[in-house]
Protein backbone atom coordinates (compact mmCIF):
# COMPACT_ATOMS: atom_id res chain seq x y z
CA UNK A 1 0.00 0.00 0.00
CA UNK A 2 1.28 3.26 -0.86
CA UNK A 3 1.54 6.59 1.75
CA UNK A 4 2.46 9.56 2.30
CA UNK A 5 2.77 12.17 5.26
CA UNK A 6 1.91 15.48 5.87
CA UNK A 7 3.17 18.00 8.21
CA UNK A 8 -0.49 20.66 7.83
CA UNK A 9 -1.17 23.65 10.55
CA UNK A 10 -4.14 25.12 8.34
CA UNK A 11 -7.11 23.34 10.20
CA UNK A 12 -9.54 24.38 7.23
CA UNK A 13 -6.69 21.94 5.22
CA UNK A 14 -6.85 19.27 7.54
CA UNK A 15 -10.83 19.37 7.72
CA UNK A 16 -10.77 19.43 3.66
CA UNK A 17 -8.52 16.54 3.56
CA UNK A 18 -10.80 14.52 5.58
CA UNK A 19 -14.35 15.43 4.09
CA UNK A 20 -12.93 14.77 0.67
CA UNK A 21 -14.82 11.62 -0.79
CA UNK A 22 -11.61 10.23 -2.44
CA UNK A 23 -9.40 11.15 0.48
CA UNK A 24 -11.41 9.58 3.15
CA UNK A 25 -11.89 6.48 2.03
CA UNK A 26 -8.26 5.75 2.68
CA UNK A 27 -6.58 4.29 5.84
CA UNK A 28 -5.87 7.77 7.50
CA UNK A 29 -4.12 8.31 10.93
CA UNK A 30 -3.53 11.85 12.47
CA UNK A 31 -0.83 12.87 15.53
CA UNK A 32 -0.11 16.17 17.22
CA UNK A 33 2.74 17.77 15.76
CA UNK A 34 4.79 19.16 18.51
CA UNK A 35 5.66 21.98 16.41
CA UNK A 36 2.18 22.79 16.40
CA UNK A 37 -0.47 21.51 13.63
CA UNK A 38 -1.33 17.91 12.62
CA UNK A 39 1.22 14.84 11.00
CA UNK A 40 -1.57 13.07 8.75
CA UNK A 41 -0.78 9.80 7.21
CA UNK A 42 -2.44 8.60 4.39
CA UNK A 43 -2.34 5.09 3.21
CA UNK A 44 -4.50 4.35 -0.06
CA UNK A 45 -4.56 4.07 -3.57
CA UNK A 46 -2.48 6.31 -6.02
CA UNK A 47 -5.68 8.23 -6.80
CA UNK A 48 -6.17 9.23 -3.41
CA UNK A 49 -2.34 10.22 -3.41
CA UNK A 50 -2.27 12.35 -5.95
CA UNK A 51 -5.77 13.93 -4.75
CA UNK A 52 -3.97 15.41 -1.88
CA UNK A 53 -0.90 15.82 -3.25
CA UNK A 54 -3.54 18.63 -5.65
CA UNK A 55 -5.16 19.71 -2.38
CA UNK A 56 -2.14 20.43 0.24
CA UNK A 57 0.77 20.78 -1.57
CA UNK A 58 4.11 21.41 -0.39
CA UNK A 59 2.69 19.74 3.09
CA UNK A 60 4.59 16.39 2.66
CA UNK A 61 7.09 15.65 4.84
CA UNK A 62 10.69 14.66 2.89
CA UNK A 63 11.33 11.33 2.75
CA UNK A 64 13.86 10.59 6.21
CA UNK A 65 11.11 12.60 8.18
CA UNK A 66 8.25 10.91 6.58
CA UNK A 67 9.73 7.44 7.29
CA UNK A 68 10.72 8.02 10.87
CA UNK A 69 7.11 9.37 11.26
CA UNK A 70 5.54 6.64 9.62
CA UNK A 71 8.13 4.06 11.69
CA UNK A 72 6.47 6.06 14.75
CA UNK A 73 3.02 5.63 14.41
CA UNK A 74 2.85 2.09 12.79
CA UNK A 75 4.82 1.06 16.02
CA UNK A 76 2.58 3.22 18.83
CA UNK A 77 -0.36 1.04 16.39
CA UNK A 78 1.24 -2.66 16.90
CA UNK A 79 1.78 -1.81 20.69
CA UNK A 80 -1.60 -0.76 20.88
CA UNK A 81 -2.99 -3.93 19.13
CA UNK A 82 -0.89 -6.02 21.29
CA UNK A 83 -2.18 -4.35 24.64
CA UNK A 84 -5.76 -5.05 23.59
CA UNK A 85 -5.03 -8.81 22.38
CA UNK A 86 -3.66 -9.07 26.14
CA UNK A 87 -7.16 -8.03 27.36
CA UNK A 88 -8.81 -11.38 25.74
CA UNK A 89 -6.16 -13.55 27.46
Amino acid sequence: MNWTILRVKDQELINGLLKDDVVSRQSVTTKDDPDGGKIILIEGSDEALDRVAEMAPETALDEDEAQEWFDRIKSEESAVASGVGMIFD
